[in-house]
């Protein structure tokens, strides 16, 4: 009976933490599909190049607002909008450059506010999650926002691709706030310490270093497995965008969320500041694990009926096997590797593995654009899976270098 309530427990708190992470996902690929379903080629690479973008970008800030979270951090009021508004300003113009050939500037700017709506729901999700008392029973109102979306998206079909996934955005946006707001009002009366929430009063102030070696650290690796449809789009080759961006769906965002969903079950000892690193490593050890099975079954999954389930969500695909697996594998390893620099928990290490992962991100960039870029996906993809072993590597390195600290604040 002891063992049956441990796994009920345990299911739970998994199928909370997956509605928690899949509900963004779910919403965007669905929008992604119902909207390049109607539109021809060229229109199809404009919307995968700009979610080239999107996705490092909104990742970007979303991970490291949720990071703060974990690690009970505040920025002032102030320097939090002059972050974000830095970050807009960036956004609408690599958005308006990148997309030059697709897009008008208005549209551009209107796709690159997009990215902060969804920064925010993310946002917003991850702190309903970790700061109440009952994840379980919001997930499923959490859930309900992805259907909130796809509805918008689906309204706005009619009116071009940048209307409908502005309209979705925008939509899921006002849901996720909407929810983060009545969570607060149920929670208000609740206690902090009996409930288990932190308060204002207990959250610590983010010291600079920490705030730009997260930043670094975000930034770089949100691009990691994105710059290749930039190097292809260089190389005049559409039709490998948007293969390349539909793979990049099919593979990067789920492999993601199982990631996602597993270590924020356990984030208050993968991110504590109070433990050892050795005193977290069976943790590491277990979330590996589990993700590891999920993500070869997840892979087995899909290619079981290969291109049966790709030929569903996008018919224009035509990525060989070979493809897949490749940077599947390289998708996984760079994940383990961020596994291990969230135990360390040292800005020191998240800098370094900033520095080397824009380093090896050239590198790719440089094979692909002016090496790989007339060859298939699987060569490639080689590119990527080099340079995610060459991270685990690192990391694994580095966690031996901190082996015994304390992570530092």
């Amino acid at each position: 009976m002891i063992i049956l309530a441990r796994m009920v427990t345990l299911g739970g708190a998994m199928f909370a933490s997956a509605s928690y992470t899949a509900a963004s996902f779910i919403a965007s690929l669905v929008s992604v599909v119902i909207i390049t379903a109607g539109i021809p080629t060229p229109e199809r690479a404009g919307l995968f190049l700009f979610i080239a973008l999107y996705s490092p970008l909104t990742t970007v800030m979303s991970q490291r607002k949720l990071l703060s979270i974990y690690r009970n951090r505040a920025s002032s009021s102030r320097g939090a909008a002059i972050e974000e508004a830095v970050l807009f300003v960036m956004a609408a113009a690599i958005v308006i450059v990148a997309t030059r050939h697709y897009y008008e500037p208005f549209e551009a700017a209107a796709l690159a506010s997009t990215v902060f709506c969804q920064i925010h729901s993310a946002t917003a999700a991850g702190s309903i999650q970790h700061r109440t008392s009952n994840a379980l029973g919001w997930s499923v109102a959490v859930l309900a926002t992805a259907v909130v979306r796809i509805f918008a998206t689906w309204l706005g079909l009619d009116y071009g691709p940048v209307i409908a996934f502005v309209a979705g955005s925008y939509a899921y946006f006002l849901a996720m706030l909407a929810l983060q707001a009545l969570m607060r009002c149920k929670t208000a009366k609740i206690s902090a310490e009996r409930g288990g929430a932190v308060t204002a009063d207990s959250l610590v102030e983010e010291a600079w270093q920490e705030r730009l070696a997260t930043f670094a650290f975000f930034s770089v690796g949100a691009m990691t497995f994105q710059i290749d449809k930039f190097a292809l789009d260089g190389a005049g080759d559409a039709a490998a965008v948007a293969q390349s961006g539909a793979l990049t769906m099919l593979l990067l965002s789920p492999i993601s969320l199982l990631f996602a969903t597993l270590y924020r079950t356990r984030t208050k000892t993968l991110f504590s500041t109070e433990l050892p690193l050795h005193a977290k490593m069976p943790v590491v050890g277990t979330i590996a694990a589990q993700f590891s099975t999920a993500a070869a079954l997840y892979v087995a999954i899909l290619l079981a009926p290969w291109p049966g389930i790709a030929a569903l969500t996008f018919p224009f695909m035509q990525a060989p096997v070979a493809a897949f697996l490749v940077f599947a594998l390289a998708i996984i390893m760079d994940r383990l590797g961020t596994l291990l620099a969230f135990a360390a928990g040292d800005w020191r290490s998240y800098l370094t593995i900033a520095v080397f992962k824009a380093a090896a991100l050239v590198l790719v960039y440089a094979a692909i654009r002016f090496w790989m870029g007339f060859q298939t996906l699987t060569i490639v993809y080689l590119a990527y899976f080099a340079a995610g072993l060459a991270y685990l590597l690192l990391v694994a390195l580095l966690i031996m270098w901190f082996k015994g600290r304390y992570a530092e604040v």
